[in-house]
């Protein structure tokens, strides 16, 4: 395990290990983890303390933009927006981080401000993130971000892991330092997400990362609306 941790900036498991069992590496790491998250926010349940009050201030999606909405958000938009945003700059390749840089420029206004889409914003921020690719195209060289590559990529890692993972507190409307811990099991299962996400796109590439996202909260949709329904019946 603590080799797992140490390569996975690196992406060295590419030239050892074959495709699948790549595969089996980062859903066997998943696993493990998401049941040990599972299982202490059982613990922490049993033992008397509130973990409801947290995940009762869940941001309500499919009220805000309709059921139809709320899947293809939640199961396309999201993770596409996402894994463009934190691990397509994996790569280093110029092309790549700027096609990061300039979803960060319109994506993070959008979550934190709560800008509209089609709204007159919403295009100003487009116009934003165009301009950011093309200075990154026009004003960096392939040998800069090799360097910041060669110098900083363990870093860089793991603060899009550290980042992806706080981003997810903005599903929720209530932070309190009470429910401290609870945060910390509800974010943990974003923090494995990111890392095992992260594993694939360094040692398989960026459709791996982003199909396993997808199929990861397509799970969550598909389970949350047959508990919705189960309840109404």
């Amino acid at each position: 395990m603590k080799k797992f941790f140490a390569n996975l900036p690196y992406g060295n498991d590419k030239q050892t290990l074959s495709k699948w069992q790549i595969v089996c590496i980062g859903l066997g790491f998943f696993c493990f983890f998401m049941f040990l998250t599972i299982f202490c926010s059982r613990l922490y349940v049993f033992f008397g303390f509130d973990l409801m009050s947290v995940l009762n201030t869940r941001t309500d999606i499919s009220k805000e933009y309709g059921l139809t909405w709320y899947i293809l958000i939640c199961t396309f938009i999201g993770p596409f927006c996402e894994e463009i945003t934190f691990r397509l700059c994996l790569s280093f390749k110029k092309q790549h981080l700027a096609i990061s840089l300039a979803f960060i420029c319109i994506w993070f206004p959008v979550i934190f401000i709560k800008i509209k889409y089609l709204s007159i914003l919403f295009f100003i921020l487009i116009a934003s993130g165009i301009f950011v690719y093309f200075m990154v195209m026009r004003y960096t060289t392939t040998d800069f971000w090799s360097k910041i590559k060669e110098k900083y990529v363990k870093y860089i890692v793991w603060f899009l892991i550290l980042v992806f993972t706080l981003l997810h507190l903005n599903n929720y409307y209530l932070f309190e330092w009470q429910y401290f811990v609870a945060y910390i099991l509800i974010l943990s299962q974003a923090f494995f997400l990111a890392i095992t996400t992260t594993y694939f796109r360094v040692n398989l590439g960026f459709a791996y990362c982003l199909l396993f996202h997808i199929a990861y909260n397509a799970g969550i949709i598909l389970e949350t609306l047959l508990r919705v329904n189960v309840l109404k019946l």
